[in-house]
C-alpha cells in the first residue's frame, strides 16, 4: 500500500520557504516531513497485534534513498528481513523475520485481516499534516534568525 499526501493551503509558508537558501530549505523540509512520518510510524506501532513483538520493532520511517536529496520523500514500512538466533542448550531457533506483515495486514484464506498500517495512515493523516505545518514554520523561523545573525 502506498499513500501520498499533497498539502494545499500552505502558500504563506511556501513563500517564506522560497526565500531561504537551498541548503536551509532542504533541511527544513526534510525535518518537517521526517517528523510527520515518525508520527505515522508510531501510530502504526500502536496498532500492531502483538505476538512476539518482532513486527512492532520492524516498523520504520526512513528517507527514501533513491530520491532527490532536495525533496523530502519518506516512507513508513515494515522491514521484512530479520535474523535467526540459534539458542543454546537445545532450545532451538528464534527468528526476528517479519515476512508475515502483509498477511497480518491483509489477512489470508485462514486468517482474518488485522490491519495496522492503514488505520494509522487514515486516523492520523490530519495530525501528520498539522505537525508538518508546525515543524516547518518553526524551522523556517529558526533559519531566518540564523541568516539574520550571520548577516550582522
Amino acid at each position: 500500500m502506498e499513500a501520498k499526501f499533497e498539502i494545499k493551503g500552505l502558500d504563506a509558508l511556501n513563500k517564506e520557504l522560497k526565500k531561504l537558501p537551498e541548503d536551509f530549505r532542504t533541511k527544513a523540509l526534510n525535518g518537517a516531513v521526517g517528523t510527520a512520518a515518525r508520527l505515522l510510524r508510531d501510530e502504526a506501532i500502536k496498532n500492531v497485534p502483538v505476538d512476539t513483538g518482532n513486527l512492532k520493532t520492524a516498523i520504520r520511517a526512513q528517507k527514501k534513498k533513491s530520491h532527490s536529496k532536495y525533496i523530502g520523500l519518506y516512507k513508513v514500512n515494515v522491514n521484512p528481513k530479520g535474523k535467526i538466533t540459534v539458542l543454546t542448550r537445545g532450545k532451538g531457533r528464534r527468528s526476528t523475520s517479519t515476512y508475515y506483515a502483509r498477511m497480518v495486514e491483509d489477512g489470508t484464506m485462514k486468517m482474518r485481516p488485522r490491519p495496522f498500517m492503514r488505520p494509522a495512515f487514515i486516523g492520523r493523516r490530519k495530525d501528520a499534516i498539522q505537525t508538518f505545518q508546525k515543524i516547518l514554520d518553526k524551522k523556517i523561523g529558526f533559519y531566518q534568525r540564523k541568516i539574520a545573525r550571520l548577516a550582522k
